[in-house]
């Protein structure tokens, strides 16, 4: 996430010449470009814990098989903790504080299929921990 948002949003379109910049301290030349692509892992990073939050209800079997609203708590948690990403984000005097960018309707896609994509992995896992178990 933080790399995509980097590459986004600085004047940066090399991988390589991104990871020198990062690599000498100097992550991004432009500040706003680097606490956008911050923001973009930060909440990434949140995000994702609060999805894979549904994959530790069963070790083998799918979320789906369990049912997404079968622990409404859960799904309330989620919503939730989206919920104070979003106003930590977008409320002027927390984001200061906590030194992030307001997120574009594309990088709130970015962000959410990445975080969905922690789902998508474990769920292949399960597949082969349900026929490893056969």
């Amino acid at each position: 996430a933080f790399l995509i948002g980097a590459v986004m949003y600085s004047n940066i379109n090399d991988l390589g010449t991104l990871l020198t910049h990062m690599t000498s301290l100097n992550l991004l030349e432009n500040a706003e470009a680097e606490r956008h692509a911050r923001t973009m892992a930060f909440v990434t990073l949140a995000v994702s814990q609060l999805f894979h939050s549904f994959n530790l209800r069963h070790e083998k079997k799918s979320i789906f098989a369990i049912g997404l609203t079968s622990n409404m708590y859960l799904v309330y948690s989620l919503i939730g903790g989206i919920l104070i990403q979003l106003i930590v984000i977008y409320v002027p005097f927390l984001a200061a504080a906590f030194k992030v960018s307001p997120l574009s309707l594309l990088d709130w896609a970015i962000v959410v299929g990445l975080s969905l994509s922690v789902i998508v992995l474990n769920e292949i896992v399960k597949i082969f921990k349900r026929s490893a178990a056969k």
